[in-house]
């Protein structure tokens, strides 16, 4: 038993979590009471993939092929809409143990395999943590290892960034407080070197104000976190807990991050005069209830965003001013209040109640509430500052689904990955909501003139709401199988239109008066105009997808065929036309497809 249970941590959540049950299987013991522990595993996916970017095959109002947004499976492996490839999973864990102390090491390759990735692919160290156990007190950890706070609902925070973290207390009270250290450029290039799309630098190659080295002014953040889990009555568990999130935001300078999603990168940030900071603070509660001991189990968790965003930059729509530092323009500098919620609700059956034991029939419901105003000073769309929830929720299939690979045309932000969040992953409140929306220069002049801009994670998103239903079936001592679907919602359109209306504003398509997308007075003008050339780009309705997948498990090795339909609302089409085609481009929403097979094993 306890070795299956190793073997489907390993495989199941591919690394996702810390590998606790490694204590139960020693290699080595010495004399002095110390044990090792190793083990290894891999996963080996060929998969194929149809209309990632939820789009027919045509050409954009560029003349150029439409199509091939590229987005994330995870936060280290690129995967854009391609018909083949082949996903790879490796990890080397030690652990060594000693009474009170333990350390666990991860070496990992996580690589979209071509020939040159495997000849020349590295081992990452993907965490390293020490726990020591303080008698009366709890774990006390130290290093960087997946920390799962939230994971019930996962609105919040389940990540693996550096920090220091206590977890104790007993079957009635425990606690779980954290310090997190995040640095925004752990995927991409060095801090201090090149313009990397994940690591803003100044003209000199250093954060700071002018370019200078004030360190202050990094892309980095810190997360101060604690809960409280109280056993209110037998089989119910309410936990309070509280994060402040405080992050310098780079996105939000006079100059932006772009990628184009019909070419390479352009438009390089340079975060010039880097003064924007953003202070969040996110109350939330969990309850998980089985009712006194029934057959149906409720876990519900809702989740504020208070806060403010300070010194706002250029391309944010809302209280445009001159911009003198630069080059000519409009740009902000103006401070933004976060005002958000957001909700999760999971009803969860044990089968064995209705003579199916070994099956979990499920139903759940997630809120995140949209911005309904892009020109006022609020922002009212929720961000999670990162989100695991593919690899821990029922509804979730971490790789295997075109949700959890983020379609730009959803608005996920291309770090986004680990599970489908229409405001982007670990960006917290700062741009992007619906594909892209900060242009740089006149009618998106120079370096960037598809005027996208793909960051994710900006407070004045669109929100959505999805009601997702499902099962999780033991068949018998070898198979089992997990099938399920979710449908999906805008909660508020309005980030749409504006986006669409900034986007026309800088290419005078459709009827809009062309001018600088980052003026307010005319983007507004352009939104009646493009909303009467695509209808559709108000609808609420986002799409369908249904999931599924079935695996077979023996001596540590695991097959598991899988396949992800999406069926795209008109909403997805429209938003598809804004941004890529004119009056006369014929652009329109395609239902996009993935299957394949994993092959896994776990030691």
């Amino acid at each position: 038993m306890k070795k299956r249970l190793l073997f489907l941590l390993i495989i199941g959540l591919s690394g996702a979590l810390p590998l606790s049950a490694w204590a139960d299987v020693s290699l080595i013991k010495a004399a002095d009471g110390t044990e090792f522990k190793f083990g290894m595993s891999t996963k080996f996916v060929p998969f194929t993939l149809q209309g990632l970017d939820l789009i027919s095959e045509g050409t954009n109002r560029l003349g150029l092929p439409t199509g091939n947004f590229r987005s994330f499976v995870s936060p280290d492996t690129a995967l854009g809409d391609q018909d083949w490839g082949i996903l790879n999973y490796n990890n080397l864990l030690f652990t060594l143990e000693r009474g009170p102390l333990r350390i666990h090491a991860n070496l990992e390759i996580e690589v979209n395999i071509d020939a040159n990735s495997v000849d020349q692919n590295n081992v990452n160290m993907e965490r390293f943590a020490l726990y020591y156990k303080i008698p009366e007190v709890g774990t006390l950890g130290v290093g960087y290892d997946v920390h799962a706070f939230d994971p019930e609902g996962g609105l919040i925070w389940t990540d693996e960034h550096p920090g220091i973290w206590l977890i104790g207390g007993g079957d009635s009270l425990s606690w779980d407080v954290a310090w997190h250290y995040v640095s925004n450029c752990d995927r991409g290039g060095s801090l201090f070197t090149g313009n990397s799309a994940f690591c803003p630098t100044t003209l000199t190659g250093l954060p700071g104000a002018g370019g200078s080295a004030d360190l202050d002014s990094s892309q980095n953040a810190q997360l101060f976190m604690g809960r409280v889990n109280i056993n209110v009555i037998k089989g119910t568990t309410i936990a309070p807990m509280i994060v402040y999130y405080r992050r310098h935001v780079p996105q939000s300078e006079l100059q932006n991050e772009f990628s184009a999603p019909v070419g390479g990168l352009g438009g390089f940030p340079t975060a010039n005069a880097s003064t924007s900071t953003s202070d969040q603070f996110r109350p939330a509660v969990v309850v998980k209830s089985n009712f006194g001991g029934g057959p149906v189990t409720l876990t519900a968790e809702a989740a504020g965003l208070l806060g403010q965003i300070e010194n706002v930059g250029a391309g944010f729509l809302g209280k445009s001013a001159p911009n003198t530092l630069l080059a000519p323009g409009p740009t902000n500098k103006d401070d933004y209040d976060l005002v958000s919620f957001a909700i999760f609700f999971e009803l969860a059956l044990d089968g064995a109640a209705i003579g199916a034991p070994g099956w979990t029939p499920y139903v759940s419901f997630e809120w995140h509430r949209g911005d309904g105003d892009a020109f006022d000073d609020k922002y009212e769309g929720y961000v999670p500052v990162s989100n695991l929830t593919a690899a821990l929720r029922k509804d979730g299939f971490k790789g295997q689904s075109i949700s959890s690979f983020g379609p730009a045309s959803l608005g996920a932000n291309s770090e986004d990955g680990w599970g489908f969040d229409v405001t982007g992953r670990g960006t917290g409140p700062t741009l992007g909501t619906i594909v892209p929306d900060e242009t740089l220069g006149v009618n998106c002049a120079g370096a960037d003139p598809q005027c996208f801009n793909n960051r994710g994670g900006k407070g004045g998103n669109p929100g959505f709401m999805k009601v997702s239903g499902g099962v999780l079936g033991k068949i018998d001592k070898n198979w089992d199988t997990h099938f399920g679907f979710n449908l999906l919602w805008w909660d508020k359109t309005e980030a749409n239109v504006a986006e669409a209306a900034q986007n026309c504003t800088a290419f005078g398509t459709f009827g809009c008066v062309a001018g600088d997308p980052r003026t307010d007075a005319t983007v507004i003008a352009n939104q009646t105009t493009i909303k009467n050339a695509l209808p559709d780009l108000d609808k609420s309705y986002m799409g369908f997808e249904i999931n599924g997948n079935i695996g077979y498990n023996i001596n540590n090795f695991r097959i598991q065929p899988f396949f992800s339909v999406f069926v795209p609302g008109s909403s997805v089409g429209a938003i598809n036309k804004a941004f890529l085609g004119t009056t006369g481009t014929a652009i329109d929403k395609e239902t996009a497809f993935t299957a394949g097979v994993e092959f896994s094993a776990a030691f």
